[in-house]
């Protein structure tokens, strides 16, 4: 089995970003607070349901992709179809040479980003003092929303899938990926698979602030993007 935490943890040492422990669970929402278990973000609540008011702006503009692969651990090969009007055809074969390597690739991305975040200083000291805050407490500022996306992890050594579909062109890389019209099927060895593909909105990635209160209180209380 893949430890979940230790792929958290590549991911944000990559990427600047955490990860969702499983990308295919409940989306994480702007304000949405918890505890850090390394680089693995422990849900506890949303900012709203301690009286704060959280507003966000989307950007829908975008249309981004992410892709990472980890280095030296990850090969791609890829056999590239027949160009016959109305056959699709090719296929991309992804080989993770060692246990716990990470095939990431999120599609059709757009962002949602908390306004008036630097705000959130006073309000979460009011809540510290009335013991509702925590100060190993973070909360999401930003969602990075998905609405399709391959995350593979080797459960095992020389474990490999096969992606099948529209191939044009030779692929060397996570990045020359496109996940439209192209099926999963695992060939060899083990891995962990979260696939997501039916349009709707999934946060495998997202941003992270914490409050801070200055030394021996001098100065105003506010908050950091947490690293």
């Amino acid at each position: 089995m893949a430890d979940f935490k230790e792929y958290c943890d590549e991911i944000h040492d990559n990427l600047d970003y955490f990860a969702r422990w499983f990308p295919t669970d409940e989306p994480v929402q702007v304000g949405d607070y918890g505890t850090m278990e390394g680089d693995k973000f422990n849900p506890l609540g949303n900012l709203r349901d301690l009286g704060v008011i959280v507003g966000f702006e989307s950007d829908d503009s975008t249309n981004d992709s992410i892709s990472y692969a980890s280095s030296k651990d990850v090969s791609f090969s890829s056999k590239v179809g027949v160009n016959l009007p109305g056959v699709a055809g090719g296929s991309i074969t992804v080989s993770l040479g060692k246990k716990n390597s990470i095939f990431l690739l999120a599609e059709d991305i757009t962002y949602a980003s908390m306004k008036n975040i630097t705000k959130l200083g006073a309000k979460l000291d009011e809540l510290h003092k009335a013991n509702k805050w925590k100060s190993n407490y973070v909360f999401v500022s930003k969602r990075v929303i998905s609405r399709r996306f391959l995350v593979a992890i080797a459960d095992s050594d020389n474990s490999s899938f096969k992606l099948s579909g529209t191939v044009s062109r030779a692929v060397t890389g996570v990045a020359d990926i496109n996940l439209d019209d192209l099926s999963y099927g695992s060939i060899s060895g083990s891995v962990s698979k979260f696939n997501h593909v039916d349009g709707t909105v999934k946060t495998p990635l997202f941003e992270l602030y914490e409050w801070k209160n200055p030394w021996l209180g001098l100065g105003t209380p506010y908050v950091a993007p947490y690293k």
